[in-house]
Formats: C-alpha cells, structure tokens, sequence
C-alpha cells in the first residue's frame, strides 16, 4: 500500500511505499553473554520496531550476579545487526524491579556488535531485569 510524503527537494506530495520506509517489527530471544560478574543468565523473546535505520529493542532477562557492589556486564545480541563505532551507536537503560536502586545503562559494544548493559550488583540471587534501549543499523 501506500502512504503520502514529502519530496525532499521539492517539498511536494508523493506517494510512496510502505516497503519504502523500510518498516519492520518482531520478536526474536537474544543470545546473551555473561561478560563480568555473572555466574548465570536467562534470555526471554524479546520485541523489536525498526523504522528506518531505528531499531528499539525492549524484553527481559534473568541475571543472577556473583558478587555485591561490583561492576556487571551482560551482552545482549541484536534482532537486526548493525556495525558500531562508537558507545553512543546504542543507548538504553535496564531495571532489576525487586532490588531497591538496581538500573543498568545499556550501550555499545564496539568490539562484539551488541548491546552491553552495566550496572553495579545490588544482590546475589538470580532477578529479573526489564530493558529498553535504541540503535542505529549502520
């Protein structure tokens, strides 16, 4: 089908495509990665919007820390792959929602091409984490 927009060198109406806007969505369970202080962790199907080069990835995994009061790391494999150079190519937070204080921020991983979320460890049982974050395909 389609849809009206916006010539732009003309600014004029045309029409176009839907398969244009280069639109998707879907679910997909990411491959996790325990790259610091995590003896365990557990992905969930995960949801994803890509509108143009936007992808917006929101799910929740199960992480169960090592050690208290310590910098943690999980990857977090993308639906669509994207080519990062830089930490800010990525961006997003995550949230343990039974630990008091436990949020992540969640950004590039340059090396291996996935999201990377950090926090520092509030507890030592195994808790679920929600997450949201947003990259660019490149």
């Amino acid at each position: 089908s389609q849809v009206l927009g916006w010539d732009a060198t003309t600014g004029a109406p045309e029409p176009v495509t839907l398969a244009s806007l280069n639109l998707d969505s879907g679910v997909y369970t990411p491959t996790l990665t325990n790259v610091a202080n995590l003896s365990a962790s557990t992905a969930y199907e995960a949801q994803y919007l890509r509108v143009g080069s936007t992808v917006v990835v929101s799910g929740r995994v199960d992480v169960d820390p090592t050690l208290t009061v310590t910098q943690t790391q999980l990857g977090i494999s993308l639906p669509i792959a994207s080519n990062f150079g830089a930490l800010s190519d990525c961006a997003g937070t995550g949230s343990a929602l039974a630990i008091a204080g436990q949020t992540a921020g969640i950004q590039a991983d340059t090396t291996n091409d996935r999201a990377e979320m950090a926090w520092i460890s509030g507890d030592v049982t195994n808790q679920p984490m929600s997450y949201i974050f947003s990259y660019q395909v490149i």
